[in-house]
């Protein structure tokens, strides 16, 4: 079962290190700048927490990360987390593969 609910950014501390340094590149301060005001959304598959989601202030998804034994469902979490929270837009990173690949899906 996928649980998807708004969080905060000290809950999701650690899975956000992990997406930074899992980032071939550096994230962009345009992004960065945009976090602090932003809406986090804490990811979980069957009780555990799978991921989480970040959007801005005009509710444009700017973050998307999932650990690695949850990537197979990524395009249902995906899915989920677009009924949840009626993103219309991403800005993605085009080193971003995860992002990158669910939007693709989506086109």
């Amino acid at each position: 079962m996928i649980h998807i609910e708004k969080s905060n950014a000290e809950v999701l501390t650690s899975l956000r290190k992990a997406y930074l340094s899992q980032l071939p590149e550096f994230q962009e301060l345009f992004i960065e700048l945009m976090v602090e005001h932003s809406t986090f959304y804490s990811i979980s598959v069957n009780g555990k927490l799978a991921g989480y989601a970040i959007l801005n202030q005009e509710n444009i998804l700017i973050e998307y990360y999932l650990e690695k034994q949850f990537i197979p469902f990524s395009t249902i979490i995906f899915n989920k987390l677009f009924a949840v929270s009626g993103f219309q837009k991403v800005y993605c990173k085009s080193f971003d593969s995860l992002l990158l690949a669910s939007c693709l899906r989506q086109s």
